[in-house]
């Protein structure tokens, strides 16, 4: 089974798009955990001088620690994923519905980073035109594509 998502950063102006592949019973029980952790009754627990909880105060954080941290690591170690980095007017204009703003920065912070991000669009657009000529001289660009 594979999933993918999109990652994005609106103060810095940067994307990414995040594949997972794995068997489905994988994504299955990390699913279960995420559920279970989600409602999992967030009790204080009392300190007692016989039991060393370490730093975890509550019977969620106990939980999290003991039990899910561990099966998401086993199940990271059965996945297979791949972080790919583009610029962010690039995935915005390919997934525009992922794309509606969710927090409000000042007018100047948005047009700096706006800005930088239109220099990187502009770098990252020849640095992809200069690859495809290479790979089309060389002879690979229909093993890459």
């Amino acid at each position: 089974m594979r999933k993918f998502s999109i990652g994005k950063n609106e103060y810095c102006f940067t994307s990414s798009i995040y594949l997972e592949e794995a068997p489905w019973n994988i994504f299955l029980l990390r699913s279960m955990f995420i559920f279970l952790l989600k409602y999992f009754p967030n009790i204080t627990i009392p300190k007692f001088k016989i039991i060393n909880l370490k730093d975890h105060s509550t019977t969620r954080e106990f939980f999290h620690a003991t039990f899910c941290t561990k099966i998401f690591k086993w199940c990271d170690k059965r996945t297979n994923s791949i972080n790919i980095n583009f610029s962010y007017n690039l995935l915005k204009e390919m997934f525009p519905n992922d794309f509606e703003p969710q927090e409000t920065f000042s007018e100047e912070e948005i047009k700096n980073n706006r800005e930088y991000s239109e220099y990187v669009q502009t770098k990252f657009n020849l640095a992809y035109y200069e690859l495809s000529k290479m790979t089309k001289k060389a002879g690979l660009y229909r093993k890459i594509c």
